[in-house]
Formats: C-alpha cells, structure tokens, sequence
C-alpha cells in the first residue's frame, strides 16, 4: 500500500524517548517531569495513556499549554 510521510510525525518505533522522566509516588500515582520540547500528545504516546487522560488528571485545557520542570500526574 502507499504510505503517506507527514512531516515532524514518526511512527512509534522511530520515536525519539520522551525527554521527561516518569517517577512512582508514594500509593498508586505515577508522575513525569516536563522536559523541553514535550508536547501532552508526545508524553501520552509514549507512556501509552490517553493525552486528554493526562490533562483530566491535571486540570488542564486546551490549548495544553506545558513548562519545563511542571510535575504532571499520569495514573
């Protein structure tokens, strides 16, 4: 079949890893540090969690707007 490149968007096994890092806390919840050039959709992907899961969680809107260093819960 014919596949269609778009540009900035890799497949998931060509993906460079998220640049933030995951860290358990205490009890069941998992939190990522937002590192430069994350995007919600990007930490979603590759955490494999819904992007509009992770802004519920947080209490964000769109346009999900990050800084680098903001904790975000993930579960």
């Amino acid at each position: 079949g014919q596949q269609l490149k778009i540009p900035g968007v890799k497949k998931p096994a060509e993906a460079a890893p998220a640049g933030g890092t995951t860290t358990p806390v205490a009890g069941s919840e998992t939190t990522y540090t937002v590192k430069s050039g994350d995007t919600l959709a990007q930490i979603g992907t590759e955490l494999g969690i819904d992007y509009k899961k992770i802004a519920e969680l947080n209490a964000l809107q769109a346009p999900y707007n990050l800084e680098i260093g903001q904790v975000l819960k993930i579960k």
